[in-house]
């Protein structure tokens, strides 16, 4: 008998059964969703059934589908992903009768909101940095213990920002558009003169408002002249200022026929006799009111009548501005000399060249 017809007819070694291990195979019985599951204080917060699918279990926090065993539940339950969505929302559900019930939390809640907006709009008022709100909240807070509208305020830096650029600079620019939308008012302009990268052009507006009988001035946009490399290289052109202009109007839908006056520096950009802004809008608009500004005129005016003066005018109220500047002891013998003639304190100004 050759080797291969030998292996063929061996009869296969025997192995050797462990301990407890059963000679039968049973297959795993698969378990149906159980309703009293629902009613089970550990289950009923978050166990739902899946539709069309009674093998299936679904966790409502999780937004997780599972096996419908008791065992899968449990260890499901002490998942921390379960854990944490469990403590997030608290082990036990108010109904929805208890929020609708509870004014006096929606009450404390809109108080506070007003309590931030009133700070924000006092550090925008006063030209404040939006760093004091870091502090300005610790300090109302340790000074009001007792107050839950001051224990409930979040105020910080990159909060009150927000506030004042989304909330109530939206907020102010809709209840002007809407007063300009109805009424007729004049415009007057100016361009940034620091030297930077951004270019921009502060448009203000004067209309007289009904519900006070007064004449109001306030500011409407900030705009920045060049968007793109292409726009800088045209420059801050008489063209582009007037479309600048017109644009900041016509999208916000303002009627461009309530447009009766315009004011601004005596430039030849603006007031050139040819190719300027206001040649523009007697172009476009014809009637309107054209104004110089009236702090520009009035410097020109002062800076034409010191000419007709001696130098030595001017070098007089320099030279003393410049022997009391840098000597404590002269500002303090000027302070006595004051006192002496019983007039009340006044500090040396610089004359300066400009208004």
């Amino acid at each position: 008998m050759s080797g291969k017809e030998s292996d063929r007819c061996s009869t296969p070694e025997k192995t050797k059964r462990k301990r407890g291990e059963s000679s039968k195979t049973y297959s795993h019985k698969k378990q149906n969703f159980r309703q009293e599951w629902l009613t089970n204080k550990d289950f009923s917060n978050w166990l739902l059934p899946v539709n069309n699918n009674k093998l299936l279990a679904k966790c409502k926090l999780c937004i997780t589908e599972m096996t419908a065993e008791l065992s899968v539940l449990k260890k499901h339950a002490q998942t921390k992903k379960h854990k944490s969505s469990m403590s997030s929302i608290g082990s036990k559900q108010n109904s929805i009768s208890t929020f609708l019930n509870n004014t006096d939390q929606f009450k404390l809640a809109d108080q506070t909101k007003k309590a931030e907006v009133l700070l924000c709009s006092f550090i925008s008022e006063h030209n404040l940095p939006f760093n004091i709100s870091d502090h300005l909240v610790k300090t109302c807070k340790a000074a009001f213990p007792d107050s839950k509208i001051c224990s409930n305020v979040s105020l910080a830096r990159t909060k009150s920002t927000a506030l004042v650029s989304n909330v109530i600079g939206h907020y102010s620019l809709e209840e002007l558009v809407n007063v300009l939308q109805n009424t007729v008012f004049s415009v007057i302009i100016d361009e940034s003169t620091d030297v930077g990268c951004v270019k921009t052009m502060c448009i203000c507006v004067k209309y007289f408002d009904s519900t006070s009988n007064i004449f109001e001035t306030r500011f409407f946009k900030l705009v920045q002249l060049f968007e793109d490399v292409q726009s800088a290289d045209k420059g801050a052109t008489g063209q582009k200022i007037f479309d600048e202009v017109l644009k900041a109007f016509t999208h916000s839908k303002i009627s461009l026929d309530n447009l009766i006056g315009f004011a601004s520096d005596g430039c030849n950009t603006m007031f050139g006799a040819s190719n300027s802004v206001t040649s523009r809008l007697n172009e476009f608009l014809p009637g309107i009111y054209i104004q110089k500004c009236i702090c520009h005129s009035l410097h020109l005016c002062a800076s034409a009548a010191c000419k007709a003066l001696p130098r030595t005018c001017e070098d007089l109220a320099r030279d003393i501005y410049n022997y009391f500047k840098s000597s404590c002891k002269r500002v303090s013998q000027f302070k006595q000399f004051q006192d002496f003639c019983n007039i009340s304190p006044h500090k040396m100004l610089r004359p300066a060249q400009t208004r």
